[in-house]
């Protein structure tokens, strides 16, 4: 079982209706209360949704019983902080640290290393001590990504990475390792 604090930044309602509109399973108005209506149970490997048949919505009358890779959710987060990222500004502030724009603070400090890279809001924080023990399989699936690399990518991060030129951690990882050492 995963924490609701886990469940409401990866697993929530809205992500789960966005991958429902773009697989074509949903159509029409974005109805709150269809949102609302909503059950999402994240189980080991995928996520069951389920939304009860309503015969006068326009949006799904018949219902939604099925179960959504998690692969999707990964997509959604990657392309939220994408999107969050292309808002907000970055500067240089030392070596390999940056100061990004913040909504809940003025900004955050996102520090670069051979390793990755780490980010002081909350939602790095969430993440970051909970995918593993949570959702083992979640961040088996970011080990494979080369956005993720195997660590949270939020959006202070994201926006760090593309003013460096960079669209993927992976990215930045790889020109790092081909940095010649300075003696």
């Amino acid at each position: 079982m995963i924490s609701s604090q886990l469940q409401s930044q990866l697993f929530s309602k809205i992500a789960t209706r966005d991958i429902l509109t773009a697989n074509n399973l949903v159509w029409g108005a974005r109805s709150p209360m269809r949102i609302a209506q909503l059950k999402i149970e994240v189980w080991s490997t995928v996520v069951y949704v389920h939304l009860p048949a309503n015969p006068t919505s326009r949006v799904s009358p018949q219902g939604i019983s099925r179960f959504l890779s998690m692969w999707d959710y990964l997509e959604w987060f990657m392309m939220r902080s994408l999107f969050k990222a292309n808002n907000i500004q970055a500067r240089l502030v030392g070596s390999d640290i940056w100061e990004v724009e913040g909504s809940q603070r003025p900004s955050y400090r996102v520090h670069f290393s051979p390793f990755g890279a780490r980010c002081h809001c909350m939602l790095f924080l969430c993440l970051a001590n909970r995918i593993k023990k949570e959702c083992p399989y979640f961040y088996k699936l970011m080990k494979q990504s080369s956005f993720f690399c195997g660590q949270v990518v939020c959006h202070h991060i994201a926006a760090a990475l593309s003013y460096q030129g960079f669209g993927s951690l992976a990215e930045y990882l790889e020109a790092v390792r081909r940095k010649p050492i300075v003696a």
